[in-house]
Protein backbone atom coordinates (compact mmCIF):
# COMPACT_ATOMS: atom_id res chain seq x y z
CA UNK A 1 0.00 0.00 0.00
CA UNK A 2 1.02 3.67 -0.01
CA UNK A 3 0.88 6.66 2.27
CA UNK A 4 1.00 10.26 1.08
CA UNK A 5 2.34 13.44 2.64
CA UNK A 6 2.89 16.97 1.36
CA UNK A 7 5.76 19.21 2.50
CA UNK A 8 6.29 22.55 0.72
CA UNK A 9 6.40 21.68 -3.00
CA UNK A 10 7.12 17.95 -2.56
CA UNK A 11 4.59 15.13 -2.46
CA UNK A 12 6.06 12.10 -0.69
CA UNK A 13 4.63 8.71 -1.58
CA UNK A 14 5.83 6.03 0.79
CA UNK A 15 5.45 2.42 -0.31
CA UNK A 16 4.53 0.15 2.59
CA UNK A 17 4.69 -3.63 2.71
CA UNK A 18 1.53 -4.81 4.48
CA UNK A 19 2.88 -8.27 5.31
CA UNK A 20 6.03 -10.22 4.55
CA UNK A 21 4.44 -13.29 2.98
CA UNK A 22 7.35 -14.54 0.89
CA UNK A 23 11.08 -14.09 0.31
CA UNK A 24 10.80 -11.96 -2.82
CA UNK A 25 9.66 -8.49 -3.82
CA UNK A 26 7.72 -8.31 -7.06
CA UNK A 27 7.77 -5.27 -9.29
CA UNK A 28 4.32 -3.83 -9.71
CA UNK A 29 2.47 -0.88 -11.15
CA UNK A 30 1.12 1.83 -8.86
CA UNK A 31 -1.94 3.78 -9.88
CA UNK A 32 -3.13 6.59 -7.66
CA UNK A 33 -5.08 9.83 -7.75
CA UNK A 34 -4.36 13.04 -5.87
CA UNK A 35 -7.29 15.29 -5.08
CA UNK A 36 -7.71 18.75 -3.59
CA UNK A 37 -4.20 20.04 -4.26
CA UNK A 38 -3.24 23.38 -5.74
CA UNK A 39 -2.65 23.37 -9.52
CA UNK A 40 1.09 24.18 -9.50
CA UNK A 41 4.45 22.45 -9.93
CA UNK A 42 5.39 19.69 -7.48
CA UNK A 43 8.14 17.16 -7.03
CA UNK A 44 6.81 13.67 -6.44
CA UNK A 45 9.26 11.64 -4.38
CA UNK A 46 8.78 7.90 -3.86
CA UNK A 47 10.12 6.35 -0.67
CA UNK A 48 10.84 2.72 -1.53
CA UNK A 49 11.46 0.20 1.28
CA UNK A 50 14.17 -1.74 -0.58
CA UNK A 51 15.77 0.98 -2.73
CA UNK A 52 19.14 0.85 -0.98
CA UNK A 53 21.74 2.92 -2.81
CA UNK A 54 19.88 3.05 -6.11
CA UNK A 55 18.86 6.48 -7.39
CA UNK A 56 15.85 7.97 -5.65
CA UNK A 57 12.71 7.93 -7.72
CA UNK A 58 11.62 11.56 -8.11
CA UNK A 59 9.73 13.35 -10.85
CA UNK A 60 8.59 16.93 -11.35
CA UNK A 61 5.05 17.59 -12.56
CA UNK A 62 3.11 20.79 -13.08
CA UNK A 63 -0.56 20.17 -12.31
CA UNK A 64 -1.31 23.59 -13.81
CA UNK A 65 -0.29 22.18 -17.21
CA UNK A 66 -1.26 18.51 -16.99
CA UNK A 67 -3.44 16.31 -14.80
CA UNK A 68 -1.87 12.93 -15.46
CA UNK A 69 1.42 11.28 -16.26
CA UNK A 70 3.36 8.05 -16.45
CA UNK A 71 6.80 7.20 -15.13
CA UNK A 72 8.68 3.94 -15.60
CA UNK A 73 12.09 3.11 -14.14
CA UNK A 74 14.33 0.04 -14.15
CA UNK A 75 15.35 -1.51 -10.87
CA UNK A 76 18.22 -3.94 -11.35
CA UNK A 77 19.63 -4.44 -7.86
CA UNK A 78 18.41 -6.79 -5.15
CA UNK A 79 15.64 -7.73 -4.61
CA UNK A 80 14.67 -7.07 -8.24
CA UNK A 81 17.78 -8.42 -9.96
CA UNK A 82 21.39 -9.45 -9.51
CA UNK A 83 23.88 -6.93 -8.18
Amino acid sequence: SMTFSLRNDTIFITEVEEAALCFCDCLYDLNFSLNNIEAKEYIISFIEPYCGEQANLEVSINFGETISGTLCVDRTQYPWGAE
